[in-house]
């Protein structure tokens, strides 16, 4: 079965309707679209907690189910938010972070890399490239920030991503 919705026209006897919404068993959707491949058909919402790696710690900046912790799935695509401050490691491991909430896509040219909008106390650009759940951590010559560059600051965000 499917259900339709359906808005348009005027009133009396010249009413048309246009299919706007059909939701079926490949999922959602729009404008008259029947194609199985076009269809939402996941969406998925929750919260998720940056993890410490390589003997780097983090602290969250908030707990529990803060907007700054939130993801959000839309078919393929994963939007996840983050706040957190680097503890204390001086090393020249390079930076990075895991635990986001979906892996990102697997194979060439599916999302590997993820785009950030985001805030450090570093006071410059930087950006994110993700393998797997493991987010590291680069300048904006492309060069990774260090441990010793990442002790006691702050990055927040959000991650966008494709994931399988």
């Amino acid at each position: 079965h499917k259900f339709i919705t359906a808005a348009g026209g005027t009133a009396g006897a010249n009413f048309t309707f246009s299919e706007k919404v059909t939701i079926d068993t490949d999922g959602l959707k729009f404008n008259g679209d029947t194609a199985a491949a076009n269809a939402i058909s996941d969406y998925e919402e929750g919260y998720w907690s940056p993890t410490a790696l390589d003997g780097l710690p983090i602290t969250t900046n908030n707990t529990g189910n803060h907007p700054s912790r939130r993801y959000v799935k839309i078919g393929k695509i994963v939007f996840a938010y983050f706040d957190f401050t680097f503890g204390n490691q001086f090393n020249a491991f390079g930076a990075r972070f895991g635990g986001l909430p979906i892996a990102v896509a697997s194979g060439t040219g599916h999302g590997a890399n993820a785009s950030t909008n985001g805030y450090t106390t570093k006071g410059q650009e930087y950006f994110l490239h993700v393998s797997g759940t493991t987010p590291a951590i680069f300048k904006s010559n492309g060069t990774q920030f260090t441990h010793n560059e990442v002790s006691s600051n702050r990055f927040a965000g959000c991650i966008i991503y494709s994931t399988d």
